[in-house]
């Protein structure tokens, strides 16, 4: 286990704006670098993250009127590694690729940062194969074509 400290003086959650202290604190670990570094957001956030990603990307999977929305999400696949889409709040340093575990001062307990209900190796290939062939097929074959507006006509009318 790495050795972890205290909140820095003065930090503050950037979504409530409150101080973080020892019962808020939070560090997460950035792979594959396994650097550690002092969020900016409390635990709670943290979790909220780690409990309600995969059910948000499911949700705007589903809900996406935008083909590329979709194509995105659908590229991405869905989560297996909590992300702070900010970048700002728990930053991944440039050469690491995603976060890897989290440290939570309350309990002064490592966890790994996966987010609830994520699924990983073929279980994850086959829910990609699902997703592409339930919302893949409604997308058009060329991406140029994804920012026309769901029954938009072409430059020049109809054909």
């Amino acid at each position: 286990m790495a050795a972890h400290g205290k909140p820095p003086a003065g930090l503050e959650c950037m979504v409530y704006m409150s101080e973080i202290d020892e019962t808020s604190y939070v560090e997460y670990q950035t792979a594959p670098s396994g650097a550690w570094h002092a969020a900016k957001i409390s635990e709670d956030v943290v979790q909220r993250f780690l409990d309600t990603q995969m059910d948000e990307y499911s949700e705007h999977l589903r809900n996406s009127d935008c083909a590329a929305t979709t194509r995105r999400l659908l590229n991405a696949g869905p989560p297996v590694w909590m992300v702070e889409k900010s970048g700002q709040a728990m930053p991944v340093p440039e050469g690491d690729t995603h976060i890897s575990a989290l440290w939570y001062a309350s309990d002064g307990q490592e966890r790994p940062a996966k987010v609830k209900g994520c699924v990983e190796g073929e279980a994850r290939d086959q829910m990609i194969a699902e997703y592409m062939a339930l919302f893949g097929a409604a997308l058009p074959d060329d991406p140029k074509d994804d920012e026309q507006p769901k029954g938009a006509e072409g430059p020049t009318g109809p054909s």
